[in-house]
């Protein structure tokens, strides 16, 4: 079977994905990963679409940061006109996409323009200027339609060396693109190709373009008894299809033949997006500094990608992540410690629960950030790395009271409301001894904190617990969809830098 996907199938995909982001109902994060060097770091290996990759890439993912609409366009390739270049002309019988190099430039004053002609495959000579509705003649022969000029607010986001933003407007903006876009005539001839010179004509024959438009008319020239080109007169109008005739010109005058080209069904300059072929998406996003927190600026990632509609991982896990930002590492905070350094990249492993995990990043007093982590790090116990250890407790004490969802604690805890909330409770001894659970709520004024799950055994006066402040990553692992994903060379981190991180996808 022989099929095609069309250009207008690749832009109405492209366009789905980028209004996607505007949609109320979907969240859609870059997020970095990976603190491990590869194998080879200058030669990054090629992720797999599998679901092993999509495991891994949950399991080294650092951090998140949602994309606004404002941080995608529709963008096409970036082609700097230069003098000397013969470029494609448009043609409504020619798979554009081929063209190389192509029909459309952008000039040094970041207007785009459309090859409507190349002077019969000459090298452009004269670069195209202006704004005009119309098309234009350069005196080198070519033909220039004015499609849009990128804006100075989409240079930064949207320009590359590679790439330049294009779009289609749907209200009066006050641009030039607006006005061109109004003034675009459906049907046009602009140009007339000739396909075959003939022989032995004395005179100028006449040019008839017949087809279901009207208006459109020519003239012929010739030398040395050949028709040597077609010049349009009158570009006409609403024509979808059309021929040329080529009569007269003496008794003996035969075999000249030309063939019209046609303009898009709604006119030159009047859809930017699909006449340019703007099937491709790019995703800019930024990254300062920590970005209040939730980025380490102590060690490097290797690893972008995009996820869609992650889930909160606040014990319902139901709720979507709707945060600009987040940290996917796993916070430990230590009531003491002893040694020298947590070093990035490092395993650490809980004492007592033997649970591990990769340094991300260490504050240098008592929270410890880790990702790659394996088992479950508990209350009351020390946490080692090759040089360094520290206790997790924030406070501990004998329960007052408990029931099957909360527990009193005792009157040294603090009076003030939420200020164990997320934190892990472990019963150490007496009734219910070795439960963990996580505080979801605390009134100060009666000291009880609610848990989650509920006890199965309820506690009571006999229990004592220590509470650690021990935060699981912010999103659920393994949930939301993870839709792109790239292998990079590291990417260092510090608390001066920005990076600004550009994905172009196809479709």
């Amino acid at each position: 079977m022989a099929a095609i996907v069309t250009t207008q199938m690749r832009i109405y995909a492209a366009t789905l994905f980028l209004n996607g982001f505007s949609n109320p109902s979907q969240y859609v994060y870059l997020f970095i990963g990976n603190t491990l060097p590869w194998n080879n770091e200058n030669a990054p290996p090629t992720p797999i679409d599998c679901v092993a990759e999509e495991t891994a890439a949950f399991q080294t993912m650092m951090s998140l940061k949602l994309i606004s609409p404002s941080n995608v366009s529709l963008v096409i390739p970036r082609n700097i006109w230069t003098t000397g270049t013969i470029y494609g002309q448009y043609s409504n019988t020619v798979d554009l996409s081929t063209l190389n190099p192509s029909y459309y430039v952008i000039s040094d004053q970041l207007n785009v323009y459309k090859c409507l002609g190349n002077n019969v495959g000459g090298t452009s000579t004269v670069q195209p200027t202006g704004t005009s509705t119309s098309t234009v003649t350069l005196s080198d022969g070519y033909q220039w339609k004015y499609m849009y000029t990128v804006s100075p607010a989409n240079v930064l986001s949207f320009v590359t060396n590679d790439w330049i933003p294009v779009s289609t407007l749907t209200s009066n903006d006050g641009s030039n693109q607006w006005m061109v876009q109004q003034a675009a005539i459906p049907g046009t001839i602009d140009r007339i190709d000739l396909n075959a010179g003939g022989s032995q004509y004395v005179s100028t024959p006449t040019v008839t373009i017949n087809g279901d438009g009207t208006g459109a008319t020519a003239i012929a020239t010739i030398s040395a008894g050949n028709v040597t080109g077609i010049i349009v007169t009158a570009t006409g109008s609403g024509y979808t299809t059309a021929t040329v005739s080529i009569t007269g010109g003496g008794v003996s005058a035969n075999g000249a033949s030309a063939t019209p080209i046609v303009s898009p069904l709604k006119g030159h300059g009047a859809d930017a997006t699909l006449e340019l072929g703007g099937y491709f998406v790019l995703i800019d996003q930024k990254f300062t500094g920590s970005e209040s927190g939730s980025f380490t600026i102590q060690n490097d990632y290797r690893r972008i990608g995009i996820i869609q509609n992650p889930i909160l991982n606040d014990g319902a896990n139901t709720h979507p992540a709707t945060a600009l930002d987040y940290s996917q590492a796993y916070s430990l905070t230590f009531s003491s410690v002893s040694g020298t350094q947590f070093n990035p990249d490092e395993t650490v492993t809980g004492l007592t629960s033997g649970a591990t995990g990769i340094v991300e990043d260490w504050d240098g007093a008592s929270v410890l950030r880790l990702v790659q982590t394996s088992g479950t790090f508990t209350p009351g116990e020390a946490v080692a790395g090759a040089v360094m250890s520290g206790v997790l407790s924030t406070i501990a004490g004998t329960a007052q009271s408990g029931s099957t969802n909360s527990i009193v604690l005792a009157n040294s805890a603090s009076s003030v409301n939420s200020t164990y909330n997320g934190q892990t409770i472990k019963i150490t001894s007496g009734t219910g001894i070795g439960q963990i659970r996580q505080i979801t709520a605390y009134v100060g004024l009666t000291r009880t904190a609610t848990v989650s799950p509920v006890f199965s055994t309820a506690p009571d006066s006999t229990s004592t617990y220590v509470i650690a402040s021990i935060f699981a990553p912010a999103i659920v692992p393994n949930e939301g969809n993870i839709i792109y994903l790239e292998n990079r060379r590291p990417i260092m981190r510090s608390a001066d830098q920005s990076e600004d991180v550009k994905i172009v996808i196809e479709f």
